[in-house]
């Protein structure tokens, strides 16, 4: 009896360990479906699905799919995770005894950072407006002030371009990583350019300045002008401030030079000669005093070529670096003294002159006129008359005058010689005495080089062909007025011989009627019918309401003139009683 209970108890055993695994079958489900990217619906690979608190995970095949089975049967959340993508989680998702449920999903690329500094390859400066740009999702930044960037693109791996202005562009590889920071800095290589330019004495010269040594500011960088004047500067590209020198030559200074990558710049230069000052005094060589209004020249020649001295004798003049020959002349009484001075840069040099008397000296009283005066060649013109107010005097050997005693006030200045021009003008004293250097030009120059004789071949033979062109001009107009009024006239007769009948003689009316015509009979008005007053301008074949034919071959006529027919006077209408001395028609 123990026996048998121990097998039946074995055998129950056995029998509900057969059970309880087709039980527990009967309570699972699975769950299935497809993973894909937000963005551009392609399938992920590799994605994990989870199903929560089950610990039933599945992996996404090449085309997105999955199953994860032996899902208990309840509910749950479904978590689906990939490196690249954002986690999402499907809630709420019931999973069916022996059943299969379907949970598509789309994932968002997870999102990743770029961050860097941009700087000069040479000297490690920050380059500020830099671009960054990641290839693929086209993100771009600009660099700050101090060469930094940041952009947030999605995860993956990219080639990085990056440009500035002036540089050569450089490529870099990134890869992003979901949430996390990727350091990008690099150095740029300045692309460069070149600077080339002449330099030259002055404005309107063209003397090359040898041997100016031009410097680019901010920099090692200098260059000397050749035999010709030019340089030729490698830089690299950016904006510079040139400063350029060269003995006896006024420093030249050009800000703001922009030298472009694989562009060439020209600067041309005019540069001014330095000047320094000779100073000094010009004086009565007998008696020292200081002379007044005496000229200090460094060009005899020129209307502006110097200065004057004041009353205390004294002058100053700014004259370019280099050796001058100086002329002191002073009023009439003098003779002209003669200096060498070499002006050196920014420096003062003194020459003192002493004049010679050569005759009776000017004291210069009251207000002085001086003055040179010189033909148009800077000859001085002997024997000119000068005129100031009622004062006169003539020009020496050299066209020099002098007139003392003048008033502090205007005058009127006329100036005269044969086989010149004359000159007027004014000139003010009002403000202290004057010298003038004048140039006058002869008559022949003032009237342009010409001669009377030349005037008037000039002026006179094109007014005479003016002359003849007007009248030839006005005969052909009239000439062709009267061709077309005589064409006009002869136009109706013309007309009346191809459209109208021919109006009948003297003779074939005398014939047809057995009289003359009425403007010929006794007591006609002397005009032919249709110039008489009241008639309608028309020959009566032509008249309204004519029939067209001669009287006689009309309708009822009986084919003979009036004065034949029957009961008819026998004379024509205008000879009867009562007629009015008008045709009948």
């Amino acid at each position: 009896m123990k026996r048998i209970g121990i097998l039946a108890i074995v055998a129950g055993m056995m029998l509900l360990t057969l059970l309880v695994p087709v039980t527990m079958a009967e309570d699972m489900g699975w769950v299935q479906g497809t993973v894909t990217d937000a963005d551009s619906g392609d399938p992920i690979s590799g994605a994990m699905v989870t199903i929560v608190d089950t610990g039933v995970t599945a992996i996404t095949d090449s085309s997105g799919m999955y199953n994860a089975s032996n899902v208990p049967v309840g509910t749950y959340d479904v978590e689906i995770t990939h490196h690249d993508y954002d986690t999402k989680t499907k809630t709420g998702v019931t999973v069916s005894n022996a059943t299969g449920t379907t949970v598509d999903e789309t994932l968002t690329m997870a999102i990743g950072y770029v961050e860097g500094t941009i700087t000069d390859a040479d000297d490690s400066e920050p380059l500020e407006n830099a671009e960054v740009v990641i290839d693929g999702p086209n993100a771009t930044a600009t660099t700050g002030s101090d060469g930094t960037f940041n952009i947030s693109v999605t995860v993956g791996t990219y080639d990085v371009v990056i440009v500035a202005s002036n540089y050569q562009q450089t490529t870099k590889s990134v890869t992003v990583t979901k949430g996390m920071t990727a350091d990008l800095s690099a150095s740029l290589t300045a692309g460069q350019g070149w600077l080339e330019g002449e330099v030259t004495e002055g404005i309107l010269s063209d003397v090359p300045v040898v041997g100016a040594t031009v410097k680019v500011e901010g920099t090692t960088i200098t260059a000397t002008t050749d035999s010709d004047g030019t340089f030729n500067i490698t830089l690299k590209a950016g904006t510079y401030n040139i400063n350029i020198t060269a003995p006896d030559f006024d420093v030249y200074v050009k800000e703001g030079v922009t030298v472009s990558m694989g562009e060439t710049k020209s600067l041309n230069v005019w540069m001014e000669k330095a000047t320094g000052t000779v100073v000094g005094t010009v004086t009565d060589k007998n008696t020292g005093d200081p002379l007044y209004m005496a000229s200090v020249d460094y060009d005899p020649e020129a209307i502006l070529g110097g200065t004057f001295t004041e009353k205390d004798g004294t002058y100053s003049l700014e004259l370019e670096v280099g050796e001058w020959e100086l002329v002191a002349s002073a009023l009439v009484g003098y003779e002209n003294a003669t200096q060498t001075v070499t002006v050196v840069a920014g420096q003062e040099v003194t020459a003192n002159f002493e004049l010679e008397p050569t005759g009776e000296v000017v004291t210069g009283e009251g207000r002085m006129l001086t003055g040179t005066i010189k033909d148009m060649s800077g000859n001085p013109i002997e024997g000119a008359t000068v005129k100031v107010g009622d004062k006169e005097t003539t020009t020496d050997e050299d066209g020099k005058f002098f007139i003392d005693g003048l008033e502090e006030k205007e005058y009127d200045v006329k100036i005269t010689k044969s086989g010149y021009d004359t000159y007027t003008d004014t000139v003010n004293l009002a403000t202290g005495s004057k010298d003038l250097t004048l140039k006058v030009p002869t008559e022949s120059e003032a009237r342009g080089g010409l001669t009377p004789l030349g005037w008037i071949v000039l002026v006179v033979i094109p007014v005479i062909i003016i002359v003849i062109v007007v009248v030839v001009v006005v005969m052909r107009k009239k000439k062709k007025a009267a061709a077309e009024q005589q064409q006009s006239e002869q136009t109706p007769v013309e007309q009346q011989s191809t459209d109208a009948p021919v109006a009948p003689t003297a003779q074939d009316y005398e014939s047809l009627y057995g009289a003359p015509p009425p403007q010929q009979q006794p007591g006609y008005g002397g005009q032919p019918p249709q110039q008489q007053p009241g008639y309608g301008g028309q020959l009566p074949q032509q008249q309204p309401g004519y029939g067209g034919q001669p009287f006689q071959q009309q309708p009822g006529y009986g084919g003979q003139p009036p004065q034949q027919q029957p009961g008819y006077g026998g004379q024509p209408f205008q000879q009867q009683p009562g007629y009015g001395g008008q045709p009948p028609r």
